[in-house]
């Protein structure tokens, strides 16, 4: 199902987000490799759900940091991370696995501060743009993740889409309008091949750079300013489709 939204709907999410705790870990990976990456945990002290969330091409974990909270506020356990590798799709979707055991990791530790607070076992993997990417061939190759939200996510090579076939949990696509920077279209063409169940939402008139919150400034001296309606819409579309799928 593809569905067209404007901005009557985008005041539901206007509300700023509550306050949540926050914090930016370091974290090692395979080959000596090290991911700076900003944590946002939800009220209380129970377990949560865990949400990671990755940025697109050249962006960092500062272009989601409203997300982060946002999503934090909404219940979940949030890790968003400055990925290292320069356009590798698919070592950036093992990188994101490799941070959901660390978090497991950190979960059995006494001395973390997420100790008692992750679980793991229960995991959404989302991005912008080639982030989408690297979420889909995360979700593709690991159980732990039960869904899935491209946000103006670009294909490359039809990877993403190969890896599709190998998915059996729900996706959410959010769609920006056709333009250079999401392959004229590309969102659609590998929303089109994801398994059901999905939905796919093209939110009219928005820019590939909307599905950041907060946007890059650099990037809007390009692209034009963004609109904070649509930029809601798409960070509330995204919680929504998370507290119905990853309770």
């Amino acid at each position: 199902m593809i569905v067209t939204v404007g901005l009557l709907v985008a005041a539901l999410h206007a509300a700023e987000a509550p306050r949540v705790e926050s914090f930016t870990a370091t974290v090692k990976l395979a080959g000596n490799l090290e991911m700076p990456v900003d944590v946002y945990l939800p009220p209380g002290k129970t377990a949560a759900p865990v949400v990671l969330l990755a940025h697109g091409f050249t962006q960092n974990k500062n272009f989601h940091a409203n997300q982060g909270r946002h999503l934090a506020a909404a219940g979940f356990v949030v890790l968003v991370p400055s990925l290292q590798r320069f356009a590798d799709h698919a070592g950036h979707g093992r990188d994101l696995l490799g941070l959901l055991d660390w978090a497991a990791t950190q979960d059995s530790d006494k001395t973390s501060r997420l100790h008692g607070r992750v679980n793991s076992k229960r995991a959404a993997a989302c991005g912008h743009s080639s982030g989408g990417l690297s979420a889909l061939l995360a979700a593709a190759a690991d159980k732990r993740i039960r869904a899935l939200v491209l946000l103006d996510a670009v294909d490359r090579d039809g990877l993403g889409a190969k890896a599709a076939a190998n998915l059996r949990i729900p996706s959410l696509s959010l769609c920006a309008e056709p333009s250079p920077w999401n392959d004229s279209g590309s969102p659609l063409k590998l929303a089109a091949a994801l398994p059901e169940p999905k939905m796919v939402v093209k939110i009219a008139g928005a820019s590939h750079l909307e599905a950041q919150d907060p946007a890059n400034k650099l990037a809007e001296m390009v692209l034009g300013k963004v609109n904070p309606q649509r930029q809601q819409r798409f960070t509330g579309e995204m919680t929504e489709w998370l507290k119905r799928y990853l309770p």
